[in-house]
């Protein structure tokens, strides 16, 4: 790595390798309706899950995120076109869903992992990060900042709280468990007063208040059309703090790309589905004046597709793509104290 800023890109596989020695670690996007159809009961915890497995003829544990997000995304946006959605309540349905694997027990969990530099994460974390750099989290879970919290060198600021002289920037363009949104008077809450991170997920409890009433987090769907990045459609749904700060995190995804010396990419494959995103990233390449050198860690069996991924996404000239190996867990099996079914 040379001097200067550089920015790390985490996925769901960043988290799924970190975690990868409990009984039950959370899953990545294409696991997720496997994990979920493990939980005891989760018929009647979930119904509209069973439901949406049902309409696409398919077992839940067939399905990963993406389609079942999109099935209610397309259904709530093309509703008043289609037959009668053999569903109720999907969003928060699948909020709680989302908060059961990547909440308070990933909170507990990270929580548990050890001090030291034994595990991909760990190393990131205690040895890399430094003043200035980029944390671009991808996930849901609130993994990666409780590390750097506990283990780093440098504080932890939100892209969007102003100055913080020798911080590292921390990026959530998906949004996080941890971010809320209140509906009874319209606030969103996404960082502490001093910039820091929130770093406390969200209870499936605050989603289960009276509508109107209640909590969700602040989470981008797996979908093609992502109506937090629509102006438009948040300022009608009451809600324009939205817009604004997730187009913070995709702003400073761009400046990422544009400055970093070098880009790490932990378990994130750059996936073609998320045309957003890559227009984000094209547009960072674009403004550079210098190669890029991408380091990247991948399960062996998908690496070859990754690396073909990230040249498709970053299309850049010069762009040299390096493999590390795969995410790897701390090397004891510590104590697993989350996602028990």
């Amino acid at each position: 790595m040379g001097a200067g800023i550089n920015a790390y890109i985490l996925g769901a596989g960043s988290t799924r390798g970190t975690l990868a020695n409990l009984s039950f670690p959370p899953p990545t996007a294409a696991g997720f309706g496997a994990t979920i159809s493990r939980i005891s009961g989760w018929r009647t915890e979930f119904p509209a899950l069973e439901q949406v497995a049902e309409y696409l003829e398919r077992p839940l544990a067939g399905l990963g995120l993406e389609a079942i997000w999109s099935c209610f995304d397309y259904y709530a946006k093309f509703e008043r076109s289609l037959p009668p959605k053999p569903w109720e309540d999907e969003s928060r349905t699948l909020k709680r869903a989302l908060l059961r694997l990547y909440g308070r027990q990933c909170d507990s969990a990270a929580e548990s992992l050890p001090d030291t530099d034994s595990y991909t994460l760990g190393d990131i974390v205690k040895n890399r990060l430094d003043t200035g750099d980029f944390l671009i989290s991808f996930n849901y879970d609130t993994v990666a900042e409780r590390l750097v919290r506990r283990f780093s060198r440098r504080p932890l600021r939100m892209v969007c709280s102003g100055e913080a002289m020798g911080a590292v920037w921390l990026v959530k363009p998906h949004g996080s468990t941890s971010w809320r949104m209140e509906f009874e008077n319209g606030s969103l809450i996404t960082q502490e007063p001093d910039g820091s991170p929130r770093y406390d997920s969200l209870t499936e409890e605050e989603l289960m208040r009276p509508l109107g009433k209640h909590y969700e987090p602040l989470l981008l769907g797996a979908v093609p059309i992502k109506s937090e990045l629509i102006r438009e459609v948040q300022r009608m749904g009451g809600f324009p703090l939205i817009y604004d700060r997730v187009m913070d995190q995709w702003e400073s995804v761009v400046a990422a790309l544009r400055s970093a010396e070098s880009l790490v990419v932990l378990g994130y494959s750059f996936p073609e589905e998320d045309q957003y995103g890559r227009f984000f990233f094209r547009e960072g390449i674009r403004l550079r004046t210098k190669p890029l050198s991408v380091e990247f860690y991948e399960l062996p069996e998908n690496a070859a597709a990754t690396a073909k991924s990230i040249f498709s996404a970053l299309a850049s000239k010069g762009l040299e793509v390096i493999y590390r190996g795969p995410v790897i867990a701390p090397l004891y099996p510590y104590e697993s104290r989350c996602f028990t079914v």
